[in-house]
Formats: C-alpha cells, structure tokens, sequence
C-alpha cells in the first residue's frame, strides 16, 4: 500500500511540475537573431543572385540591395531563380514567386519573406534572419 502511495505522489508532484513548465513556456517568445555574413558589396552585380548555401536570393537595383528567402512556403524546399530573373520555382510542388516573393502559382499560401540587411565593420553585408522586412526595403550602400 504504502509503495502505491509513493507512485501517487510522485505522478501527482511529476504533473504540478510539467504543468508549471508549460506554462513558463506559454509566454511569448522574442524572435531569435541569426546574423549570415553573404559577402562584400561587389560580390553582387545589379539583378538576382542567388546563394544557395545560405539559402537566399540578394537583390541589387537603383535603390540598394535587399534579401528574399530561397525556402519555398508550402514544404519548405529550395528554390530556383527561374531564368532570366523572372522569379523564383518550387521543384517540389511546382510554386511560383515573383521576384518581389508574390505568389503567381500554389500551392504555397504564403509570399516569400524577405530580410534585413546591415553592413558589419568590415564592410561584409550580412542578413538577420530574424529580422524580416517589407519587399520594398533595401539596404543603402555607401558611395
């Protein structure tokens, strides 16, 4: 009898504490930051390049350079710049982006996000993966 009690305690005092658990982690969490270095300025020549490894597509216009995701919405797969720069395919399940990351086709429900850029100390641009932005922010570059 007594090692019946023991067990009853012991589930009792096991689920107070996974219950205080959860709700510690029921607050809201502050989004992480992950800082990507992707290369000095030059390494990016007007239009769309694509950096498979970090899984992002940088683009350069007259107004500066910005970052859009190379992860597809819907499954997460990796994209490919369509030819010509026209946008951005799934090969997975046939999505399309628009260079801007709109969708043209599905079965992805949600645009391509893009990210925040900054220039480090040595000049390196950098990505904060943590940090997303509207497809119209661009990183100024100096002159």
């Amino acid at each position: 009898m007594s090692r019946q009690h023991g067990r009853r305690d012991f589930l009792m005092k096991g689920s107070c504490c996974l219950m205080a658990l959860g709700l510690g982690c029921s607050r809201q969490e502050q989004p992480v930051s992950r800082i990507v270095a992707l290369g000095p300025p030059e390494k990016f020549a007007p239009g769309l390049t694509a950096l498979e490894i970090e899984r992002i597509a940088v683009l350069r216009d007259a107004r500066g350079i910005a970052a859009v995701s190379l992860v597809c919405t819907h499954q997460v797969c990796q994209l490919t710049v369509e030819s010509g720069s026209n946008g951005f395919l799934c090969p997975c399940h046939g999505s399309r982006f628009t260079v801007e990351g709109a969708i043209l086709t599905g079965p992805a429900k949600q645009p391509l996000p893009w990210f925040k850029l900054q220039l480090n100390q040595r000049g390196i641009v950098e990505a904060d993966l943590g940090s997303v932005v509207t497809s119209e922010w661009r990183l100024q570059l100096p002159v």
